[in-house]
């Protein structure tokens, strides 16, 4: 899977979910780092990205090319500020933020194929043990 933020907070916040779900995770921070990524890894079947980035292209414009290039490839897009309309136009899943790690986690195994982590752990379980490593982390 392939995580595309701009957020460097976000992106570590989402990639740990994922993570924590038992998704093997790629980041980049923008759309030219995931192409380069997606050229690399011919592994990678979900792209989870943020519609609104800096650089050449946004998320909306990243999808289009995934769906072109691509077209195996899952793109759930997210945002704060566009429309689940925005995304319908790429085909992609929309998923508005702010998530709940449960809304990003059912999100990622909805869309995930064969080979992907086991649906065994419910998607708060793997809430629990995130909210617990980051109390530990703040030292709770």
């Amino acid at each position: 899977m392939l995580i595309v933020e701009d957020e460097p907070l976000i992106l570590f916040y989402a990639a740990d979910l994922a993570e924590q779900a038992g998704f093997a995770v790629e980041e980049a921070g923008n759309a030219e780092e995931a192409i380069s990524i997606l050229e690399s890894h011919r592994d990678i079947r979900v792209v989870v990205s943020d519609i609104r980035m800096p650089g050449a292209f946004d998320g909306l414009g990243l999808a289009e090319l995934i769906r072109q290039r691509w077209p195996e490839i899952e793109v759930i897009l997210t945002s704060g500020h566009a429309r689940a309309e925005d995304a319908d136009l790429t085909g992609a899943t929309f998923l508005p933020k702010p998530y709940t790690p449960q809304e990003f986690v059912t999100t990622l195994r909805d869309h995930s194929g064969p080979g992907e982590p086991s649906r065994n752990q419910s998607a708060e379980v793997v809430y629990a043990q995130f909210a617990d490593r980051q109390g530990s982390a703040m030292g709770r």
